[in-house]
């Protein structure tokens, strides 16, 4: 062993600059908080006034607030803390040189290793005063040392005891069954949920050719599930349509009312006391649906994921589409789509909470004399299918061949190609798009309205 030379003359291991770059990216993009929350707390900043600024960030995010600069000096303020951080030109200082807001995990990955290192010299002062305790011995203290080395670690990719990670797991399913919180989210299909193809942890893939209704059978799962799960929070990330665009076929499904005199308010006698119950309902739910259309890349969708899982809960997110979202390296569109897709697995795995995307189907399959549709037929099937813990694929047939009287609109194919742990197989569903309700089983057991023109029929689909 050799001798004590450590020389303890030097500072403390700290990272100034880190820990201006994470506060000042946080000051020039609020959401930037929410992507290094999961990464350091309060206590890894080493400068006292950066603890209580971003004590003071985290209040505003905890309260709803933005958090932007007149929101943190204020909440300083109120804590009767603006001065001893250096007052607010120090704070406005921090966004001096715009920090690289796309590196802010970096700088903040850099703070908590200077806290890590911190903590263990602490760590080793301990052991070598303990060591120094002739009533010590050394299999205890070793021991001791062990145990909380263990705990300083950083668990993230190590490996943990089994009976810890039941106990774990024990725990959630205990806290889940006391606030009604589920593992499994009903939609109501009956079969489609015995499958469990919404479920924690879980990225399940929705894909349908254009215009056949991935956007339509996303809203359906997300209403399904608000109705079915009244603990249960969710979130609709549009990256293609308007507000408008989704919230009318929303009422259409919670209403029955068709959708043209929704979008028109032509509605009839009978039609208009269920809308008005369907605003009612819509109501009710205001702490538990959101909705953007104002996300474009994959780095803004997981900071929003983040911030509502902070600020109130969440449990199921709905993204329409996948291809659509953007942030990551674009030289190769198979290597973007594959990031994504692990990043989305992994933000279903790191909240908790069960991810459902829309995916795009190349036109290959038009090209095949059979028009049942696979995995490969995604735009990237090969990488998203890796990911996926569930792959729904459907299609409306009539939409391809819209002149063949035959077909019926609402006739849909409906196939689970792949379900991790359970079962896979054809399930029979039933599209009525006048009114935008997909459920399962065929026109009888849907009371079909079923009108004998083509030309009835378009008029109304």
């Amino acid at each position: 062993m050799g001798p004590l030379d450590t020389p303890f003359d030097q500072p403390l291991p700290h990272s100034p600059d880190a820990e201006r770059a994470v506060l000042g990216a946080i000051l020039w993009n609020g959401n930037s908080f929410y992507r290094v929350l999961g990464i350091i707390q309060t206590e890894d900043f080493f400068k006292d006034a950066h603890r209580r600024i971003f004590l003071a960030m985290k209040a505003a995010a905890e309260a709803g607030r933005d958090i932007e600069l007149l929101a943190v000096i204020e909440e300083l303020r109120r804590r009767s803390a603006l001065e001893q951080v250096g007052g607010a030109s120090y704070v406005s200082s921090l966004m001096d040189g715009i920090p690289d807001i796309a590196n802010v995990e970096a700088y903040a990955r850099s703070v908590k290793r200077e806290a890590r290192k911190r903590r263990l010299m602490i760590f080793g002062n301990s052991v070598m005063r303990q060591s120094l305790d002739p009533q010590q011995e050394p299999e205890q203290i070793g021991a001791w040392a062990i145990n909380a080395l263990a705990s300083e670690g950083d668990t993230e990719g190590h490996s943990e005891s089994l009976y810890d990670i039941v106990l774990g797991v024990e725990k959630r399913k205990r806290e889940r069954l006391a606030t009604g919180a589920a593992r499994v989210f009903r939609a109501g299909f009956p079969r489609l949920d015995a499958a469990r193809i919404v479920r924690r942890k879980g990225l399940t893939i929705v894909a349908a050719p254009t215009h056949h209704g991935k956007t339509t059978f996303l809203l359906n799962l997300m209403t399904g599930i608000l109705r079915n799960e009244p603990a249960a929070i969710s979130a609709f990330f549009s990256l293609e349509m308007s507000d408008e665009e989704v919230m009318d076929p929303v009422l259409a499904i919670l209403s029955g009312a068709l959708l043209k005199r929704i979008q028109n308010r032509t509605l009839s006698d009978e039609e208009a006391p269920r809308f008005a119950a369907a605003l009612d309902l819509v109501k009710s739910w205001r702490k538990r649906a959101f909705f953007t259309e104002h996300i474009r890349d994959f780095e803004s969708l997981h900071a929003d994921c983040r911030r509502l899982k902070a600020t109130g809960g969440l449990d199921v997110i709905f993204v329409d589409y996948l291809q659509l979202i953007g942030g990551f390296d674009s030289e190769s569109g198979e290597r973007e789509v594959n990031r994504i897709g692990r990043g989305l697995k992994r933000l279903a795995q790191d909240l908790d909470i069960a991810v459902v995307v829309a995916s795009q189907v190349n036109k290959e399959r038009e090209k095949r004399s059979s028009k049942r549709l696979s995995i490969s037929d995604m735009k990237y099937g090969s990488v998203i299918g890796e990911h996926a813990d569930v792959a729904l694929m459907f299609q409306r047939p009539r939409q391809d061949d819209k002149a063949n009287q035959e077909l019926r609109w609402c006739e849909m194919i409906f196939q689970v190609e792949k379900n991790r742990g359970h079962e896979n197989g054809d399930v029979p569903m039933h599209a009525d798009m006048p009114t935008q309700t997909i459920a399962e089983g065929d026109c009888e057991g849907n009371r079909c309205r079923w009108f004998g023109t083509a030309a009835e029929q378009l008029s109304l689909k």
